[in-house]
This record gives C-alpha cells, structure tokens and sequence, in this order.
C-alpha cells in the first residue's frame, strides 16, 4: 500500500508537474520523515496515524520534543520507539532552558552529552539553573571560563556571570 500524498505536496506544484504522477511521489518521499517527526513533537495524532505506519521516525522527533521541552513526548518515545535523539538535543534544551529535558537527557543518553557546548548555549541565553547543572559534571579551564564570562556578559545575562565567577 502507498502512502498517502500530502496535499500541500500537489498543490505546491506547477500545473505542467502535477501531471507527472511520479514528481509528487519523489517529493513527499523527500518530505515525509521530516514531517513525521515535527508531527511527533508537537503532539498532532491525526497526522501521525495518516503517515507513521509509511515511514519510521527518525531522530529528529526526540531532539523536536526535548527542544521544545516536551518531556512527555520524550518518555513516551523512549519506551515505544527505538531511534533515539542526538546530541542536538541536549543543546537545544540548553539553550530553550529546559532544565527537566536537559536533566532527563543526561540521565537516559548519557554518551551523547557535549558538555561544553551546553553550558556555553546555557550561558549564551541567560539560562544559570542550566549552567549550574552542567557544571556538576565538568569544571571549564581558564580559557573556557573567560569565553563563557564574556558570552553571559555580553549578552546581558548578569546571574550567569555571578555565577561563573
């Protein structure tokens, strides 16, 4: 059986290409997973039951859902699906403030955390429960302290800075 068309995919299309049954299949083929996974993160069922059973997630839906700090989403991948996220995930929760996410990432994918990275996006947008998070596991040289001094301060993000120092 094939999967359905997404009608935006014809109606997209010029005339002269919509008669060239194969373009509009080429095209939703290209766009489908993308489509799963954003319908995945923000929780739309009736999406996913026209689609999923056509094409599997991919990792996008976990890093979507933990950078929109839907942990719910998260648990419910976790124990019905197997692809798992990214370490874009732990970054995008960092950087959305999503200390819950962030923590439950460190807990259940731990090989995936890029602590520096985090702690500079925590830092960048103002996020301190974050920094103070991340740095219970890593203590920045010098050189990284500076960096990440100068990137709260420059941002404006004064209890970040209080914090670091």
């Amino acid at each position: 059986m094939e999967p359905p068309v997404l009608l935006l995919v014809q109606h997209a299309l010029p005339p002269r290409l919509q008669a060239i049954s194969q373009v509009g299949q080429l095209v939703n083929e290209f766009v489908l997973p993308s489509t799963i996974d954003a319908a995945v993160y923000n929780d739309l069922p009736c999406v996913l039951r026209a689609f999923e059973g056509f094409r599997p997630y991919t990792v996008g839906a976990m890093n979507g859902a933990a950078a929109r700090g839907r942990l719910d989403i998260l648990k419910r991948l976790r124990a019905e699906r197997r692809e798992g996220c990214t370490s874009v995930a732990f970054l995008d929760a960092a950087s959305n403030g999503h200390d819950g996410v962030l923590m439950w990432l460190h807990i259940y994918y731990p090989r995936l955390q890029r602590l520096l990275p985090e702690l500079t996006a925590a830092a960048k947008y103002g996020h301190a429960s974050i920094v103070e998070f991340v740095l219970r596991f890593m203590r920045p040289n010098r050189s990284e302290l500076e960096r990440l001094l100068e990137i709260a301060a420059a941002n404006g993000h004064l209890e970040v800075v209080r914090f670091l120092r």
